[in-house]
């Protein structure tokens, strides 16, 4: 599980942990269908399967050791940000596989991209089968930034 980060939009190094969480806040996270693309460059032409909504402060905290950003009190640390949405459940607006993800600022700029499963990836649900008009809830989340 690979997490890619823009390098156009402020670079995914540990020293810019506080630049890279401020590109969520009140943006979005878009799970699709298809392949896992670069931000860098990536034209989507994967159905769009849901919309999560990130708070205006999208990560709490911060964690300088580790470059690692996860969702939910049950996994956060002191030194772990834990994700916020506006709501924590959507609807699906498309039916498919959910196969990836993409963090998009708040005017829209896709930033990073995740892997999606049902277990062990960076954004992770009960099924990867979404059917349009169903309530999706993800089960955890965890970004991490390489050296």
């Amino acid at each position: 599980m690979t997490g890619y980060f823009s390098t156009g939009t402020g670079g995914a190094t540990l020293t810019q942990l506080d630049a890279l969480r401020a590109l969520a806040n009140s943006g979005t996270l878009k799970i699709y269908t298809g392949t896992q693309h670069d931000p860098d460059n990536a034209t989507i032409t994967d159905t769009l399967l849901a919309t999560f909504t990130f708070s205006a402060t999208a990560f709490s905290g911060a964690d300088t050791v580790s470059g690692t950003f996860t969702l939910g009190s049950s996994t956060k640390t002191a030194t772990t940000p834990a994700a916020s949405f506006s709501a924590s459940t959507v609807t699906a607006a498309a039916s498919g596989t959910a196969a990836w993800f993409g963090l998009f600022t708040s005017g829209g700029t896709l930033f990073a991209t995740g892997s999606v499963g049902t277990s062990g990836q960076d954004l992770n649900f009960n099924s990867t089968a979404f059917s349009s008009g169903a309530n999706i809830t993800i089960s955890s989340f965890t970004l991490s930034l390489s050296e």
